[in-house]
């Protein structure tokens, strides 16, 4: 809900102008002379808005941040993930009750924040304070919604404090998580032969682009060989305990190439002859009463243990020589891998872009909501200097021989 009144000039007088929008998009600006006019009219056109997104019509003056939050984040919320909300709490308990709790929200100020964000950046990592800033902005903007404030005081704050990544630092940071080609092909080769049960996954992962998430949740039915098509439905979370919907809440179609046809059809058989094996050996303590519904199934038949893959990927990046050297702060110098499972995404998105692919269709596989996303991030990749095009629009020589000629 976005309802403020602003002063214009408008046919050389000055009004005021209650700007807002209704649930259609249409954009509404009704001018009035006077101030309190415009006001009555904004509190009329908020409360109306309030009743039909069915929501109470106001909260208490002396609502403190304990009050308001519990209210916003207190109960299920379909708009938001169940781990968004988690982290939201989290965030909250740890962090900002025990500071803003007994605090009115209407008394809470822009410098009031902006200190306490800045303090905190003396002693927890940016990532961490920018969650801080995450919650604090998205509670204080549902008090807007609930009159209880005339704007947000938390606006703007992430970029001064430059919480918000910036595109340089987004590009520096995926071009350090994506492997050449000759590193994916390294690493794969040393998949083959020391991690064989998820060097398939992983071979599907460098040819897809899928999130980590996604992959360890793909179905043998997501699969449609005959049109090289592969169907992302859901995801699974970070520590293996919740399937959720995709980033960005809906599906989408991913293309496969002849290689990642030719793979998938080779692991779908693999996947029979292990059932038939785990029927026949009664040793085994993991057997297959009926073939895992999960395509790349752990050897239990379930989902993968995301903490185990991970564990799996440093091993192998380790032993094909894909590290670097780590200093601590007691001044040692440990090798950790270079990479990780989220960096044979970045590995797609950058041979795709280096090879020339159109960079709308490579943000459509990746599944990004908006082409800007792709450029930020991948922007590194992208070829502005290429002249292949500049000839495009020239006429054809035949035609341009006729032309001659009657001259």
């Amino acid at each position: 809900m976005n309802v403020r009144v602003t002063r214009q000039r408008r046919r050389r007088a000055k009004v005021w102008v209650v700007d807002w929008t209704d649930r259609e998009g249409k954009r509404h600006q009704p001018q009035f002379e006077t101030k309190e006019a415009a006001e009555a009219e904004e509190e009329r056109i908020r409360k109306t808005l309030r009743a039909l997104h069915g929501r109470a019509p106001e909260l208490p003056e002396d609502t403190t941040w304990a009050g308001l939050f519990e209210r916003v984040m207190g109960g299920e919320r379909g708009d938001l993930k169940p781990r968004t909300l988690e982290t939201y709490r989290e965030i909250d308990a740890q962090h900002l009750r025990p500071v803003f709790g007994a605090t009115v929200v209407r008394e809470l100020t822009r410098l009031q924040l902006l200190e306490f964000l800045r303090a905190r950046l003396t002693r927890y990592s940016r990532n961490t304070v920018r969650l801080m800033y995450a919650t604090v902005h998205v509670v204080l903007a549902e008090g807007v919604e609930y009159g209880l404030l005339p704007g947000n005081p938390a606006a703007g704050i992430g970029k001064k404090l430059k919480l918000t990544t910036k595109t340089k630092a987004r590009q520096d940071s995926a071009e350090k998580k994506a492997m050449t080609r000759e590193e994916r092909d390294k690493f794969l080769i040393t998949a083959e032969r020391q991690a064989t049960w998820w060097a398939p996954m992983w071979t599907v992962q460098t040819l897809t682009g899928l999130r980590p998430g996604e992959v360890y949740a793909l179905e043998e039915a997501d699969l449609d060989l005959e049109h090289r098509i592969l169907r992302v439905e859901r995801t699974l979370s970070d520590d293996g305990e919740r399937v959720d919907t995709p980033k960005g809440g809906a599906g989408r179609k991913v293309d496969l190439s002849n290689e990642a046809v030719r793979v998938l059809r080779a692991h779908l058989v693999h996947r029979r002859e292990e059932k038939l094996r785990r029927g026949r050996e009664e040793k085994l303590q993991r057997g297959w009463a009926v073939l895992p519904r999960v395509l790349f199934c752990s050897t239990a038949g379930g989902y993968p243990d995301p903490a185990g893959v991970r564990e799996a990927f440093r091993r192998v990046c380790t032993k094909a020589g894909l590290t670097r050297e780590l200093r601590g702060e007691d001044g040692a110098v440990r090798v950790v891998p270079r990479f990780t499972p989220h960096g044979l995404r970045h590995t797609y998105a950058a041979l795709h872009l280096q090879a020339g692919t159109d960079v709308y269709y490579v943000s459509r596989m990746l599944g990004h909501a908006d082409i800007t996303l792709t450029v930020h991030t991948y922007g590194a990749w992208l070829r502005p200097d290429r002249r292949d095009g500049v000839d495009v629009l020239d006429r054809a020589p035949a035609t341009r021989d006729r032309q001659e000629a009657r001259a």
